[in-house]
């Protein structure tokens, strides 16, 4: 026959009352009164007027003569020649693209 242990009664132990914090009394502090500065629409606004020295400008008598054959060339390269190498990255890069992915 089994032996019968007797289970123990929970003990009830007592909670403790929470204890209630004394909240402090507002002090009783003058608030600033607003102080009387001026406003911008009570002060003038300053102009500052700077005098720059002028000079009479001599005028001169050369005229500009230039034409486009006195003007020096440039190594300009012509457009059509950069539209074709980008046109062959391109393709370029999509066959290697398929390659890829055929892979």
């Amino acid at each position: 026959e089994p032996s019968a242990t007797p289970t123990p009664e929970p003990s009830a132990t007592p909670t403790p009352e929470p204890s209630a914090t004394p909240t402090p009394e507002p002090s009783a502090t003058p608030t600033p009164e607003p102080s009387a500065t001026p406003t911008p629409e009570d002060s003038p606004t300053p102009t500052i007027t700077e005098q720059l020295p002028t000079e009479d400008i001599p005028e001169t008598s050369v005229t500009a003569d230039i034409t486009e054959e006195d003007v020096p060339k440039t190594g300009g390269v012509d457009t059509n020649l950069l539209y074709l190498l980008g046109t062959g990255l391109v393709a370029g890069g999509l066959m290697l693209k398929r390659r890829k992915n055929d892979r």
